[in-house]
């Protein structure tokens, strides 16, 4: 979940997050709660959905 992203996520749905997360941390031993926070490139217009994330 560590990188440098220059516009964040656009949304729950937004295939990067899939393709960079979802589908990346698929072992047993990781289903487990994460926590997540916002980066100083997160904050801004999308900040919101990108939150939208955490709450699902």
């Amino acid at each position: 979940m560590l990188g440098k992203y220059e516009s964040g996520l656009r949304g729950p749905e937004d295939p990067f997050f899939t393709q960079t997360f979802t589908d990346v941390y698929t072992d047993d031993s990781l289903m487990v709660p994460w926590y997540a926070v916002l980066g100083n490139h997160d904050y801004g217009e999308l900040d919101r959905e990108q939150l939208r994330l955490l709450l699902l």
